[in-house]
């Protein structure tokens, strides 16, 4: 009988432990960025740096085709136009948390070639 209040507030505080964990990594800007393997880590530095950059323009944005007039955001469209940056590195950046970094990704997904494995892979 005694188990299951046990078990419940163990429960409860496994639950607390692991929902502060998570907080403290959400905030913590020192956090690690995920690095596509192959790409050098000075573009993928400069590629957080110009999302961070243009936040607050895009933020004043009324629509995302504003962003064509940004300078850090074609910058940010043509570092990731590189060799390194593969499709399926800017199809992960699309799925990711940075809302401008998945702009860019998709917009030069636009400019790319496209062959039947991407397409599915985007469908």
């Amino acid at each position: 009988m005694l188990q299951t209040p046990i078990l419940f507030l163990s429960g409860i505080i496994l639950g607390v432990i692991a929902h502060i964990l998570y907080a403290e990594q959400k905030k913590d800007p020192k956090s690690k960025k995920p690095s596509p393997k192959g790409a050098p880590n000075s573009d993928i530095s400069k590629l957080y740096e110009l999302a961070k950059d243009i936040k607050d323009y895009f933020d004043d944005s009324a629509h995302p085709e504003d962003l064509y007039g940004n300078d850090d955001f074609n910058k940010g469209v043509q570092l990731l136009h590189s060799s390194f940056f593969t499709n399926d590195m800017l199809l992960h950046y699309c799925t990711g948390d940075n809302v401008l970094i998945a702009s860019m990704a998709l917009e030069e997904l636009g400019q790319r070639e496209w062959n039947d494995t991407l397409q599915l892979k985007i469908i």
